[in-house]
């Protein structure tokens, strides 16, 4: 799930990202935050400076990073 706010006295972005225990264990949360984090620094470089939240839901678990990066995307496009 992504939140988006337009940031117009900003120069930068600035994201937030969100996974909550249900996603998994320690070591899965941490491996799904560096994956969102690391496609969403992809995602972010081409937009307007903008507060974006991504939240990880129990899904994201077991996604590839070729996946969370397409459906971050696919996201990004929709709003």
């Amino acid at each position: 799930m992504l939140y988006r706010l337009a940031s117009p006295g900003t120069r930068r972005a600035q994201a937030g990202i969100t996974v909550d225990t249900r996603v998994g264990k320690a070591v899965v949360r941490n491996t799904v935050r560096r994956r969102i984090a690391a496609a969403l620094h992809e995602a972010l470089l081409q937009r307007a400076p903008e507060r974006v939240l991504v939240v990880a839901r129990p899904a994201a678990a077991t996604a590839g990073f070729q996946r969370l990066r397409g459906e971050l995307l696919t996201a990004f496009a929709a709003s």
